[in-house]
């Protein structure tokens, strides 16, 4: 969320704007929450924004987006993850370029399982390769050397001339459900699933 504990107004012309952090909420009773805060702060930062956060089903990564401006002012998007030891989250480390293609925009992390029960983590990327404009692309974690093998696109099934964003992966049907407005819908974003693991 962009939060303020008061009401500015910023001309976003000449005006840095704050950033988009990472907070959180407790669920009191059915329908209730109580605000606590930032979450970890060795997620947010004070000089990209941070958003789009995934956690692995055992809940000890968690994977985000971080974004920020680059040299010629076109904002990009990488993905980080961040690994929960002895109850405390470690600094994130940027995924390697298999994930995170240098000058192109990795965000809206999503982790799934393969056929094989290997972690799938699903992103978003305007990366060469793709159909157009934002796709859905993904990539297999080999646990036994701690990599993640070279990205591959969900192909035409999945991606539009469009842009596709937002996935989710659900794990108990096995489904990934995802945004497209590069179809023939009810106009904008529609949503759409596709109930079959992604791997090649």
């Amino acid at each position: 969320s962009l939060r303020e504990n008061e009401i500015n107004y910023y001309n976003t012309y000449g005006d840095t704007l704050p950033v988009r952090k990472f907070y959180i909420a407790r669920e009191d009773n059915e329908m209730e929450w109580s605000f606590l805060g930032e979450f970890d702060t060795v997620f947010n930062t004070d000089d990209a924004d941070v958003c789009n956060g995934a956690l692995s089903a055992d809940k000890k990564r968690f994977f985000f987006s971080k974004c920020q401006k680059d040299d010629k002012g076109k904002r990009l998007c990488e993905i980080y993850m961040s690994k929960l030891e002895d109850d405390v989250w470690q600094i994130p480390e940027r995924l390697p370029d298999v994930i995170n293609a240098s000058g192109y925009t990795s965000t809206m992390p999503s982790l799934g399982v393969s056929r094989q029960n290997a972690d799938v983590l699903y992103f978003v990327t305007d990366r060469p390769g793709g159909r157009g404009g934002l796709d859905l692309w993904f990539s297999l974690y080999n646990p036994k050397d701690d990599s993640w093998k070279k990205s591959k696109t969900g192909g035409k099934q999945v991606n539009t001339i469009g842009d596709e964003i937002t996935p989710y992966y659900d794990v108990t049907t096995r489904t990934l459900y995802y945004s497209s407005d590069g179809m023939i819908g009810y106009g904008g974003f529609d949503i759409y699933k596709r109930s079959r693991s992604e791997e090649r």
